[in-house]
């Protein structure tokens, strides 16, 4: 297993530890329980970005990372409810804007970037959670179960958007984006990469299949990347993305 799935998986197994902490009333497990969900909440962009630098992206860590990021929001949810500090409609709002955009997702072959909206979501999820643990008196209760209704919020307008068919303007242009695929002799592998990001964008696979996954988890990862450091995208992307797929006869 590689670096950015053992992270991941540790991530999974901070949750039983986070769970158990809640019910315990102590400020002292409280602040413990928080300090475990904020490091989970951290790796999960260090799992992503050492699976980029490393070019360790893999099917198990495709399936991991956003069934242990779910699970680590809705895990302490779930658990404030049976605790009576959120109302459970709440969480059923977010837990079924997260399945409506996994079953969405399973049939579709545009990749688009992290939106605004998407990154305003987790960050108010992040935010809303960490207020419910911390012990910060009544005072605070009337602010974190605000916070709450607006991660609930983001929730629904992010997933609302990601579900809305993309429509251009006049102004937006659409690119194709090449993934050029080759068969390797020497390394008995299918060798991708992703020109227009430069000479060190690339991945594999054991087979086709394996290696176009793996280039459209490079390429929206590669998006992202660039959407949160603030850098340009390859002139004239927009937030709709297409492939053209060049194979090389084995």
């Amino acid at each position: 297993m590689t670096i950015p799935n053992w992270i991941t998986f540790s991530r999974l197994l901070g949750i039983p530890f986070l769970l158990y902490g809640l019910y315990n009333p102590t400020p002292q497990a409280q602040w413990i329980c928080l300090a475990i969900f904020l490091i989970a909440a951290l790796t999960d962009w260090l799992d992503g970005y050492l699976a980029r630098k490393l070019n360790q992206i893999s099917e198990l860590g495709k399936f991991l990372d956003p069934l242990v990021d779910k699970l680590l929001v809705l895990a302490p949810l779930l658990v404030f409810i049976e605790l009576g500090k959120v109302p459970a409609w709440g969480v059923f709002l977010i837990l079924a804007r997260e399945l409506a955009i996994a079953g969405w997702r399973v049939n579709q072959t545009t990749i688009t970037g992290a939106n605004i909206w998407g990154k305003l979501k987790t960050v108010s999820q992040i935010v809303a959670i960490a207020l419910l643990i911390a012990p910060l008196g009544e005072v605070w209760q009337t602010p974190s179960l605000l916070a709450f209704w607006i991660s609930v919020a983001l929730t629904l307008i992010s997933g609302g958007i990601y579900l809305l068919p993309q429509k251009a303007s006049t102004n937006e242009t659409t690119i194709q984006y090449s993934i050029v695929i080759q068969w390797s002799n020497q390394d008995k592998k299918y060798i991708v990469s992703l020109p227009e990001f430069g000479p060190y964008a690339h991945t594999h696979g054991n087979t086709y299949t394996d290696a176009l996954n793996n280039a459209e988890e490079v390429l929206e990862l590669l998006i992202e990347d660039y959407q949160a450091q603030g850098k340009a995208l390859p002139e004239p992307l927009t937030a709709n993305v297409s492939f053209q797929f060049v194979q090389s006869s084995p």
